[in-house]
């Protein structure tokens, strides 16, 4: 997938998330990107939309570029030795994230919307390893010379 592809939702996330949307939708989005190709572009996304959505909320400028480093760090270093695409895993890290991003940019705990979260996050990313996965992942075949 183009990694350009993948600014239109950061945008539209935005957009809604600093209007109309409690919801933290673009940190679960960078959460499963991040887990489904571990690379650097994973991180270039993190920080810049991190400061998009600083810009569009009004919070101090920097502060969800740090926490979603932070989270993408700690994804990709657990995906050196384990799945980090697994859907509970993913779900259980999303929540995490999420409780820590309310306490540190709004000063409370929002265990309900980080539990919403984590719930799409699980149902999202189950989806997309069941069917969408599918799709795009390259079937090789292997050919007897005989």
């Amino acid at each position: 997938m183009k990694t350009y592809l993948i600014l239109i939702p950061i945008f539209i996330l935005v957009v809604l998330q600093s209007s109309i949307l409690p919801l933290n939708l673009l940190l679960a989005l960078i959460l499963i990107r991040a887990a489904s190709k571990p690379d650097q572009q994973s991180f270039y996304l993190a920080f810049w939309s991190g400061l998009l959505l600083d810009l569009a909320q009004g919070t101090p400028l920097g502060l969800s570029s740090l926490i979603f480093l932070l989270a993408s760090l700690l994804l990709f270093f657990y995906s050196k030795k384990f799945e980090a695409s697994y859907a509970p895993f993913l779900a259980v890290f999303v929540f995490l994230m999420s409780l820590l991003y309310y306490r540190t940019v709004f000063g409370y705990l929002g265990w309900q919307k980080s539990l919403i979260l984590a719930i799409l996050t699980f149902l999202f990313s189950f989806l997309w390893q069941r069917f969408v996965g599918r799709v795009f992942e390259r079937k090789v075949k292997l050919r007897s010379f005989r």
